[in-house]
């Protein structure tokens, strides 16, 4: 990529960066921060004696659940303003490719993204300085994977929004697929079972091989297996994953973005 493109995507990426800033995208911080102190403490009331393990999974939850609210919103709040405000119409005038921008658009979010998992995860970090549980080198792959999948949560909603013809219309069949990627697992049982028709065999099997597995970044159940160790090369499995379909959302994305009309 020329230095000059590289240039224009980081100045693309900035402008979102400060954008989400300028709407307080990131007082969803505050939110998370006081649901899970005021989780913890509920926590040592209803789970003694399992109060680190529980509060661990609580935290993770806590935190996907409010990646994807950042994802979402910071592209809603992105869009419409393109929409709205026309500046997507300002910047495609300018010397600055369709290409660019979408890249451009996806890096400002996943940055926003990174900045708040990294936040949330200080959070939890502090909370568990008072002796819930001790955190190792597994407990960090857990946000790591975690925000890989919600990079590609990213790529691909950018991606229908700019297929769909309205904003709410991209934000809801983003969110259905982001929960039919959770639930990958429950699909094959269905596809495997005997009693399952050849129709409904034959759809649901399209859906499972096509829709993003999240699965598979679900690391969090994985903690307290024997051994307590990740495999590196699954580690690096799931990696190549998200970005091979960051790659080919994205390259959807702008093939559908260099034919729109405005």
């Amino acid at each position: 990529m020329e230095k000059h493109k590289l240039l224009k995507i980081l100045a693309i990426a900035q402008n979102v960066l400060k954008e989400c800033i300028r709407h307080k995208i990131f007082n969803i911080l505050f939110i998370f921060a006081g649901a899970l102190i005021g989780g913890s403490l509920l926590i040592e009331e209803l789970s003694p004696g399992a109060e680190g393990r529980t509060f661990i999974n609580v935290a993770y939850a806590n935190m996907e659940l409010f990646g994807f609210l950042t994802v979402m919103l910071s592209i809603f709040i992105i869009t419409f303003e393109e929409v709205e405000m026309r500046t997507l119409w300002l910047t495609i005038t300018k010397p600055v490719s369709r290409t660019s921008y979408l890249l451009g658009k996806f890096f400002g979010i996943s940055l926003v993204l990174l900045l708040t998992m990294s936040v949330m995860f200080l959070v939890v970090f502090g909370l568990t300085l008072t002796g819930k549980v001790h955190l190792n080198i597994n407990y960090l792959l857990v946000p790591a994977a975690m925000s890989l999948s919600l990079m590609m949560t990213a790529a691909f909603t950018i991606t229908l929004i700019t297929i769909a013809t309205n904003l709410p219309t991209g934000i809801i069949f983003s969110s259905l697929l982001f929960i039919i990627g959770h639930l990958t697992e429950h699909l094959k049982s269905v596809i495997e079972n005997p009693q399952t028709g050849i129709a409904a065999k034959t759809a649901l099997a399209l859906v499972y091989y096509l829709a993003p597995n999240f699965e598979l970044f679900n690391l969090k159940d994985k903690l307290y297996l024997a051994g307590g160790t990740f495999d590196p090369y699954y580690i690096l499995q799931i990696t190549l994953y998200a970005v091979l379909y960051v790659f080919a959302a994205l390259y959807i994305g702008i093939k559908a973005f260099k034919k729109k009309e405005f």
